[in-house]
Parts: C-alpha cells; sequence; structure tokens
C-alpha cells in the first residue's frame, strides 16, 4: 500500500501549492454571489446547483466536512426543480466526498445511482466521473480487476471527447492499478506512455505524477539506476510545485540508497529532507514518510539511538492517524456495554416484582386469582412478543432480499442501457451508411447521364449534322428540323437532371444553397421564372430528409416547367424543431388534370419513408403542393453545416 501512500502524499502536497495561489473555491464564491435570487429562472438555478457542486468538491481538502452543508443545498434546489441532471450530478459529488472520508461502500452507492442517471441522460462525462470514482472505490477495496475494468471505459470516453488532461490522469491510475496488483511491467509501460503522450499536451504536474510513478515501480524491479534518473529529472525540472514535491523526492532516493546499502548517500538525502520539512513544508505525512526510512538508514548505520528516535515518531504519528478510529470503536463497545446494563436493570426490576406479587398472592385470597390472570397475560404477551421477532426477522430478511434484487436490477438496467446505447449508435451507423450509398449511387447515375447519354445525344446531333441538307424537300428539311429539336431538348434535359441530381453545392454547402443554385439555373432560360424562399430558424435538419427533401423539390420544378404551362413557380421551405413544411406552386394548369405517374409515384414513396404526408390543390390560380415531414427528436444532425455525412 505504499505506493498509494506516496501517490495520495504527493497530491496533497500539489493541492496545497496550488492553495497558496488565488484559490478556485474563491471565483466559485463570486459566481455564485452573482447569480439572480433562488427561484428566479430555471437556468439561474441549474447553473447554481452546478457551482454548489463544484464548491463542495473543491472544497473537500479546504474546508472539508463544510463541504456537506454545501452539497445539501445543491441537493435541495435539484430536488425542487425535479432537474434529473443535477440530482446526478450531485449524486456524484456525494459519492467525491464519502471516497475522501474512506467511507467507500457508500462512495460505491452514490456513484452507482449517478451512473444510472448519467447513461439515462447519455451525459458522457459524467458517466466517465463516475467510472473513475467507482475505480478508485474498488482499488482501494482491494478488487484491482474491477478497479481496472472501470477506468478502461473512463479512459474511452475522455479520449473522445478529447479531454487530455483526464485521460492522463486516468493512464496514471491505470498503471498505478498495475502496480499495486504486482504487475510492475505492465505499470512501467503505462508510466512511460504518459510521459510520451504529454510531450504533446505539456500538463508539467502530470510529468511528476508519471516519473513519482515509474521511479516507484523501478525500484519495486530493483532496476534503481534507472529509478534514480526518474526522481533526478523531478527535482531537475520541478519548479512550480518545488519545496513540497523536493521533500517525497528526497526521502524516495534515501530509500533507494538504503536498499543499495548505501545508508550514507541515503542519509545526505535525508537531511535536505529534513531541512525542508523544519521550513514548514510537508506535514503530517511527509513526516511519517521521512521517520520510517530514517529509522532503516540509521539502523544499518548502526547507530541505535537515532534510529531508535525515528521509529518513535514514526510510530506517534502512525498512532495518531489511527487515533480517531480506535475512539469510534471505544464509543461502539461503549454503547454495547451501557446498553448490557440496562437489559440487566430491567430484568432486575421484573424479577422483584415477581417476589413482590407472590407474597401478595400469599397473603391475599384474590392475589391468587390474580397471578394467575397475570401469568396467562404475560404468556400471552410473550407469545405476541415472539411473533413480533419472527415477523421483524422475517421483515429483515426480506428487506435485504429487495435490496439485493434492486441492486441486481440497477446492474442489469445499467447493462441494457449500454447494450441498448450500441444498438443506437449502430442504427445510426447504418443510416449515415445508407445516405452516403445514396449520395454514392446519385453522382455514378449522374455521372453515367452526362457522359455516356448525353455524349450519345450529342452523337446523333453531329450526325444528322451531315446529312446534305440541298437535297431534302421541304416537308423532309421540317422533319429534320424537329428531330434537332427534340435532340437539343433532349441533351438540355439529360444535363439538367445530371447536373441537378446531386450538386457540389449540396456535399459543400448543404439543402440551402443547393436549392438556390437549381433556381439559379432554371432562371437562366427566360422562359420560366422560379423563386426560393427557405427558412430554418433552429439551424438543424437531418441529413437524410435533406437529400429526399431536394429529390421530392426536383421532381416537383421538373414537372411544372414540362407539364404545368406556366411561366412562374415559387419554392417555399420552413424548418420547425418539429416539421419540415415544404410548399411548392406554380400559375400554370394541367391540360387534363394532375395523373399518377412515375414521378408523381415517386414523390410519395420518398415522403411516406419519412413519415411524411402530401397535398396537392388543383385550381383556377394553379398547382398548390403542401409537403409535411416530422422531425425526429432524437438525431437531428445539421444539414447546412455538414458538408457530407
Amino acid at each position: 500500500m505504499k505506493s498509494i501512500f506516496i501517490t495520495t502524499l504527493l497530491l496533497f502536497l500539489i493541492t496545497i501549492t496550488h492553495a497558496q495561489k488565488p484559490s478556485q473555491l474563491d471565483s466559485l464564491k463570486k459566481v455564485l454571489t452573482n447569480l439572480p435570487a433562488e427561484g428566479k429562472s430555471f437556468t439561474s438555478d441549474t447553473l447554481r446547483v452546478r457551482v454548489l457542486c463544484e464548491m463542495g468538491e473543491e472544497g473537500l481538502f479546504l474546508i472539508g466536512d463544510a463541504s456537506v452543508s454545501i452539497l445539501e443545498e445543491a441537493q435541495r434546489i435539484a430536488d425542487k426543480r425535479k432537474w434529473l441532471g443535477g440530482i446526478t450530478m450531485v449524486q456524484n459529488t456525494w459519492g467525491v466526498y464519502h471516497a475522501a472520508k474512506n467511507e467507500y461502500m457508500l462512495a460505491i452507492d452514490f456513484f452507482y445511482k449517478s451512473l444510472l442517471s448519467s447513461t439515462e441522460l447519455d451525459n458522457k462525462l459524467l458517466i466517465a466521473k463516475n467510472y473513475v470514482g467507482l475505480s478508485d472505490c474498488y482499488s482501494l477495496l482491494g478488487n484491482h480487476k474491477k478497479a481496472i475494468d472501470f477506468n478502461i471505459e473512463s479512459l474511452k470516453i475522455y479520449k473522445n471527447l478529447k479531454k487530455f488532461e483526464s485521460y492522463l490522469r486516468g493512464i496514471n491510475s491505470l498503471g498505478m492499478l498495475y502496480h499495486d496488483n504486482k504487475n510492475y511491467h505492465k505499470a512501467i509501460t503505462i508510466f512511460k506512455k504518459g510521459l510520451f503522450l504529454n510531450k504533446s499536451y505539456h500538463y508539467p504536474k502530470l510529468d511528476i505524477f508519471f516519473l513519482s510513478n515509474l521511479g516507484l515501480s523501478l525500484t519495486r524491479m530493483q532496476r534503481y539506476d534507472e529509478a534514480i534518473k526518474c526522481y533526478n529529472q523531478i527535482l531537475e525540472n520541478n519548479r512550480e510545485y518545488h519545496k513540497n514535491i523536493d521533500i517525497v523526492i528526497f526521502i524516495s532516493l534515501a530509500e533507494i540508497f538504503s536498499f543499495q546499502n548505501q545508508p550514507r548517500k541515503a542519509l545526505s538525502y535525508l537531511k535536505q529532507a529534513k531541512n525542508l520539512i523544519k521550513t514548514g513544508q510537508g506535514g503530517d505525512d511527509a513526516m511519517l514518510f521521512f521517520s520510517e526510512v530514517s529509522y532503516k538508514v540509521y539502523k544499518q548505520l548502526n547507530q541505535p539511538e537515532e534510529a531508535l528516535n525515528n521509529y518513535i515518531i514514526y510510530n506517534e504519528i502512525k498512532q495518531r492517524h489511527s487515533k480517531q478510529d480506535v475512539e469510534k470503536r471505544i464509543q461502539s463497545l461503549q454503547f454495547e456495554f451501557d446498553n448490557k446494563n440496562q437489559q440487566k436493570e430491567i430484568q432486575t426490576l421484573r424479577r422483584n416484582g415477581f417476589i413482590t406479587l407472590g407474597i401478595v398472592t400469599i397473603l391475599a385470597i384474590f392475589g391468587l386469582i390474580l397471578f394467575r390472570i397475570n401469568k396467562k397475560l404475560t404468556s400471552k404477551n410473550n407469545t405476541i412478543e415472539k411473533q413480533k421477532e419472527e415477523i421483524t426477522e422475517v421483515n429483515r430478511r426480506l428487506e435485504v432480499f429487495n435490496n439485493e434484487l434492486e441492486e441486481q436490477v440497477e446492474l442489469r438496467t445499467v447493462e441494457l442501457k449500454k447494450v441498448n446505447a450500441d444498438l443506437l449508435r449502430k442504427n445510426d451507423e447504418i443510416m449515415a451508411a445508407l445516405v452516403e450509398g445514396q449520395k454514392i449511387e446519385r453522382r455514378r447515375v449522374s455521372v453515367e447521364l452526362h457522359d455516356n447519354l448525353g455524349s450519345t445525344i450529342t452523337a446523333i446531333k453531329w450526325r444528322l449534322s451531315a446529312l446534305e441538307l440541298r437535297n431534302l424537300t421541304s416537308s423532309e428539311f421540317k422533319i429534320y428540323q424537329d428531330v434537332i429539336q427534340m435532340v437539343e431538348n433532349a441533351y438540355s434535359e439529360v444535363r439538367f437532371i445530371s447536373h441537378n441530381m446531386l450538386p457540389a453545392e449540396f456535399e459543400k454547402k448543404g439543402l440551402k444553397k443547393a436549392l438556390e443554385k437549381l433556381v439559379s439555373d432554371i432562371n437562366m432560360n427566360d422562359k420560366f421564372k422560379l423563386s426560393l424562399i427557405y427558412k430554418q430558424p433552429d439551424q438543424f435538419l437531418e441529413n437524410t430528409v435533406a437529400i429526399e427533401l431536394y429529390s421530392i423539390c426536383l421532381e416537383l420544378v421538373n414537372n411544372m416547367i414540362k407539364h404545368s404551362n406556366g411561366s412562374e413557380g415559387e419554392i417555399y421551405l420552413l424548418v420547425t424543431a418539429k416539421a419540415v413544411i415544404l410548399n411548392v406552386k406554380d400559375n400554370g394548369k394541367f391540360s387534363h388534370g394532375l395523373k399518377e405517374g412515375f414521378g408523381l409515384k415517386n414523390i410519395k414513396a420518398r415522403i411516406l419513408k419519412l413519415d411524411g404526408e402530401i397535398d396537392i390543390l388543383l385550381t383556377d390560380l394553379g398547382t398548390d403542393i403542401i409537403v409535411k415531414i416530422p422531425i425526429k427528436q432524437t438525431s437531428r444532425i445539421n444539414s447546412d453545416n455538414m458538408h457530407t455525412a
């Protein structure tokens, strides 16, 4: 357990160094003071809960048990507002608090509750924090396998969220877990990986952790020279935490030279550490480590008096640390002792009562009757008491069983939510692949139309142009001109379809720019004028919906140009938080009504696929088509801010 002690001591010393700078706690207090009064708005109350949780966690090393009132206030506001996110955050902070108080089972209970809620909310950062808390608690309880599993889960999340400082701290913790499990080779590999990654991220205090823990693992492998290099590197580069950290490093170096049977060299480092301790640096934990190593060194130097003095100091500090636990145990034993004495007094009083009753029975005739009645009542009371005890025992067993069942249900719920999250992620991946496949197919068809069919039509035109027109009769020449016109119209239509099937603007700038390009292309011809009104206040539109909407617009516009005999049209597109409204209208008239041909069937099929609906109105003023498509709230993607899926 010495590895945990040294790492904890380093963390404590770094915290003390930071406490000498402007406190984060003071900054949080200022934020809290500047907030509106409680109850003014949901936004300010949720921010208040966040700030109180940070104050409670930040204050663990600075204000101790005063954090309890802060966390109780945060819990009260979150419960009052029925804000699940805040309740989940407070549960996590309670877990941190109880872990700091060494109440690991209570801390684990809070971390599991917070993990269940944060998984339901899909709050990745809070999920990772709960994994870290569970890992730390199980590590201190000696369950290294569970601790490692939770640590690895947190690393995955921090890496995906690009929380690099937390990711590196997790790597350091993982190394310590393998170290405590005596897998020193694995631990050394992990600490070296952390040092390598930190060259890119530049967190100086993390280098101190990696180097000191690497030195510790190397020491356990008896690779003393490499360990000494690690500690010397800390001494050379350590600036911000100089005095406090130097104490631990000097004592660690002294311990190594003691292992190498070089007590005089070890003593020189102990003297440097002692000089710093005299200035008030380090505190009780540093003195405990110092006296333990000093005892061993002076024993090697055959100086029994100094060795004994340091052993006495070491023993006194250890006893002082455990004094509180001893006092609690004494209080518990005292309570049990007092309780037993009270029971004896009650039994004595009862016995005296029975004697008195016997005397009264002898002296009085009616006493016998009363005694028998009392005896029967006592028997019945005993039976009732026994039944009560049996009922209490049954209730206790039921409660234990219920608690175990609830725990199993919670664990199973977490597993099911994880599986459900995986299925949802897979579904999203499939949908993304489907959208990408549609894009690729549209590009392929567009290229085929332009390159193959377009080239073929152009070749036909050139072949027709080679005809000797002077030899044609007037009727043949008229047919020739009609054929040429038809070829040109076919080429224009092929070119229009190929260019607009999936324009580059859609992939680069989204649906709005693609529709603007479509309108611009159509308006280049004076025969038909098209306008666009595009409203998208919340800026969110699923990419699959965007592709289908463009195809629907393209098909409707193509129909109105070819069949409506109109001169102008309009595309109106409105995107709200709940639905997309598309209105395409023109001032033309279909000569035989609007027939449900291939194009219209294709449009209806696309709308049906999106769970939408379509209304077609034919009036004397023209054709008015309205399409309504619901937006799924769970997976909305910003179409106009996304170039490709």
